[in-house]
C-alpha cells in the first residue's frame, strides 16, 4: 500500500489511507504502507496514528526533501547573498525543475518506495497491491510492485487526473498525463473512484472499464468524534468552512458580497455572526475581506489538525460547504461532507443544481442548498437565520441514523470486499 502521505500528515489522502489501513485487518487483510519518511508540508497534527499498532508502516526517504536539508545555512549575521543570475534564466530553471518532477512531487520518493516496497515483497506473500491519488507517484509505485511480483492492482482515483487537465496544461505535458493515465488504467485489475459522476466521466474516457470500475465514497469514523462535543452558540449564527479553496476555485466572492451587504443595511454585526475559514491562508480571500471590510465578522484562522477542525465545526451554527467544477463539468463530494455528518451539524451548501453533493445534501434532508453564484439567495438564507436566532430558534442537529452508512468502517469493507474478488 503505497501512499506518499500518511499520519502525522493531515491530507485528505493521509486520511482515507489511514482509515483503510486501521480497520482492514478486521476483514482478513493485513496491511502493509510504504510512506514517505520525512512527510509532505501539509498540515500535521492527524492523530489516527494511535489507532494503527496492527499495520506495519514503512518510510522511505523523499530525495528531495534530503536535498533541501543539505543545503547549506546562510550565516544569519552575514548579509544573505544575492541572487546574481538573470530572471529569464530562473525562470527557465524553475520550469525545467516543474517539467522534471512529473507526474508530482512523490516522484524523488519513488525510488526509495519502490525498493522497501520490493524487500517486502521479496519476505511475505503480498496478495494484492493497493494505491490511490493524488498522488500519481503512488501508481507509479503499485503499478512497478504489480508487474515486478505479477500481484492483483488496485488503483484509486479520488480526483480525476488526465481526463480533467486538458485547459490548464501545455499539450506535451497533457500527452504525458494522458499516456500515463492510460497504462495505469489499463494496468490495472480494478479502478476504485469515490463518486458516481467520477464514474460516469471516466467510463466516457476508457469505456473498456465498464468490468472493473466501482466506487468506494468517503465517509467517517465514529472514533474521531466520540470525545467531540456538538455545541452550537446559542446567540449568534457561526459558520465554518474547513479546509482548501484551491486558490479561489471555491468560489468565496458572492457570499462575501451578501455579507457585505447585510453589513450595510446594519442586520449583521461580530454580536450576531462570525464566520471561519479554517485551512491554509489564501491571499486571494484576505484581498477579499479587506476590501469588503468584513474582517469584523470573517476570520482566517489558518491551518489546524483534523481533530481541531472537527470541533470547531461541532461548535458552528452550520458546516459552509463550498464544491468547485473541475473542468469538465464533474464535481467532487468534499471530505467535510461527510465531518458535518459525524458532528451532526447542517450544511450551507454552495453548489451547483445537479451536481452529486447537491443530490446528497438535498436527499438526505442535512442542509441548505444554494447556488454558489446567487449572492441574492445566500443574503436571504442568511438575513432569515439571522431574525430565527433573534427570535431564539436555531439550526436543529442532524439524525443520527443518517449518517451511519457513511462510516469509514463500511467503506473498508467494501474495499476488502474487492480485494476478495480478485484474488478469487
Amino acid at each position: 500500500m503505497p501512499s506518499y502521505d500518511f499520519p502525522p500528515m493531515g491530507t485528505p489522502g493521509a486520511l482515507r489511507a489511514a482509515k483503510f489501513a486501521r480497520y482492514l485487518p478486521k476483514y482478513g487483510w493485513n496491511p502493509y504502507v510504504v510512506t514517505c519518511k520525512l512527510g509532505s508540508s501539509a498540515t500535521l497534527g492527524l492523530e489516527d496514528h494511535e489507532h494503527l499498532e496492527d499495520v506495519q508502516i514503512v518510510r522511505s526517504l523523499d530525495w528531495k526533501r534530503v536535498l533541501k536539508k543539505a543545503r547549506p545555512v546562510a550565516n544569519p549575521i552575514s548579509q544573505p547573498q544575492e541572487n546574481h543570475h538573470p530572471a529569464w534564466y530562473r525562470r527557465l530553471l524553475a520550469f525545467a525543475v516543474g517539467k522534471a518532477m512529473f507526474p508530482d512531487r512523490g516522484i524523488t520518493w519513488y525510488p526509495s518506495a519502490v525498493r522497501e516496497a520490493s524487500r517486502i515483497a521479496r519476505h511475505i506473500c503480498v496478495d494484492v497491491v493497493y494505491s490511490s491519488s493524488p498522488n500519481i507517484s503512488n501508481h507509479l509505485v503499485a503499478g512497478k510492485i504489480a508487474k515486478r511480483y505479477q500481484v492483483p492492482w488496485v488503483a484509486e482515483f479520488r480526483d480525476l487526473w488526465a481526463i480533467d487537465s486538458e485547459s490548464v496544461l501545455d499539450k506535451w505535458t497533457q500527452m504525458r498525463c494522458k499516456r500515463s493515465e492510460l497504462a495505469i488504467v489499463r494496468q490495472a485489475n480494478r479502478i476504485v473512484v469515490v463518486t458516481e459522476n467520477q464514474k460516469s466521466a471516466m467510463l466516457k474516457a476508457y469505456p473498456e472499464l465498464a468490468s472493473k470500475i466501482v466506487v468506494i465514497r468517503n465517509g467517517f469514523d465514529p472514533a474521531d468524534v466520540k470525545n467531540i462535543e456538538t455545541s452550537p452558540p446559542a446567540t449568534r449564527l457561526v459558520l465554518t468552512h474547513c479546509g482548501s479553496l484551491y486558490g479561489g476555485e471555491r468560489k468565496t466572492g458572492p457570499l462575501l458580497q451578501a455579507l457585505a451587504n447585510l453589513k450595510e443595511q446594519g442586520l449583521l454585526s461580530q454580536n450576531c455572526f462570525q464566520l471561519d475559514f479554517v485551512g491554509p491562508a489564501e491571499q486571494h480571500l484576505v484581498n477579499q475581506i479587506d476590501n469588503l471590510d468584513l474582517s469584523s465578522v470573517v476570520k482566517c484562522v489558518g491551518k489546524v489538525s483534523y481533530q481541531e477542525s472537527l470541533r470547531r465545526i461541532a461548535k458552528s451554527s452550520a458546516v459552509l460547504i463550498i464544491v468547485h467544477t473541475s473542468r469538465i463539468g464533474i464535481s467532487a463530494v468534499p471530505t467535510k461532507f461527510y465531518d458535518s455528518l459525524a458532528v451532526r451539524r447542517p450544511m450551507l451548501a454552495l453548489v451547483k443544481k445537479g451536481y452529486e453533493t447537491e443530490e446528497l445534501v438535498s436527499s438526505l434532508d442535512v442542509g441548505k442548498v444554494i447556488d454558489p453564484d446567487d449572492s441574492g439567495a445566500i443574503e436571504k438564507w442568511i438575513a432569515k437565520e439571522l431574525l430565527r436566532i433573534s427570535h431564539g430558534e436555531h439550526l436543529q442537529g442532524l439524525d443520527p441514523n443518517v449518517a451511519n452508512k457513511y462510516s469509514r468502517e463500511q467503506r473498508t469493507a467494501d474495499l476488502a470486499e474487492v480485494f476478495n474478488g480478485i484474488c478469487e
